[in-house]
């Protein structure tokens, strides 16, 4: 068990991930948290309306208006990309 801060109560399992899912054989698979978290993702806003561009601009880009769902999709991104790489390991292996 590690606990990050000495006055954080907060503490993190050092349980082996198995196979494809997360925290073990009971846990959720990546397919099914990138989907979880697709669903948390709002919906993307036109740039120039939130910076109150000329109408001209409106339509040609589009952004989360809060920062953290930039992070959550390069979370998402990462995840499979990782996936992704121990699925190609995984036959390398076993060739």
């Amino acid at each position: 068990m590690i606990v990050p801060y000495e006055t954080d109560p907060i503490t993190v399992s050092d349980a082996p991930v198995k196979g494809h899912t997360l925290g073990g054989e009971t846990g959720m698979s990546v397919q099914e948290l990138v989907a979880e978290l697709r669903k948390l993702i709002p919906k993307p806003v036109d740039y120039a309306e939130m910076v109150g561009a000329p109408a001209w601009a409106y339509g040609c880009k589009f952004g989360y208006e809060d920062p953290v769902w930039y992070l959550v999709d390069d979370a998402i991104d990462r995840l499979l990309e990782q996936e992704k790489e121990l699925s190609i390991l995984k036959k390398e292996t076993i060739t």
